[in-house]
């Protein structure tokens, strides 16, 4: 929609890289739908923004354990508090997806491999990048392409 070629915009004449838009854009009988959708997008971004983490990812800036903050405050608040004491837990978490509770794995065999004072660093790190990044990269990865 963004490509002049589609009518919609058009290049601005001191920058190539400035879009402006095209004051013949009613050729196309929709541009009105179009610019609506366009808008919606455009207010998102500015004005409910995105979480940090979504931001770090567009620029490839290294994600945080601090970032799963702004993704999912309770489960960042039980993985700082568990760090000093003892966590309940095996190396799977489950998922709510539309009603349907999912296991997930976050290594071979880790429903059966339960959290320990040796191991709990690791079982915030798996935890956290599934989070983090598994759960969103394949959704977000046509985004950050274009970003690189």
């Amino acid at each position: 929609m963004l490509n002049p070629q589609c009518g919609l915009f058009q290049y601005s004449r001191n920058n190539h890289y400035t879009l402006q838009i095209n004051s013949d854009c009613s050729v196309n009988p929709y541009h009105l739908s179009y610019f609506h959708f366009i808008g919606r997008i455009l207010e998102i971004a500015v004005e409910e923004g995105f979480t940090l983490r979504f931001y770090k990812q567009l620029l490839n800036i290294l994600i945080t354990f601090q970032d799963i903050e702004g993704v999912d405050l309770e489960l960042h608040r039980s993985l700082t508090d568990n760090m000093d004491g003892a966590f309940a837990a095996t190396f799977s978490v489950k998922n709510n997806s539309f009603g349907i509770v999912k296991v997930h794995e976050l290594k071979p065999g880790g429903s059966s491999l339960t959290v320990t004072d040796d191991n709990k660093q690791k079982y915030v790190f798996e935890e956290c990048w599934t989070v983090i990044l598994r759960s969103y990269h394949f959704n977000t990865s046509g985004i950050v392409t274009i970003f690189r």
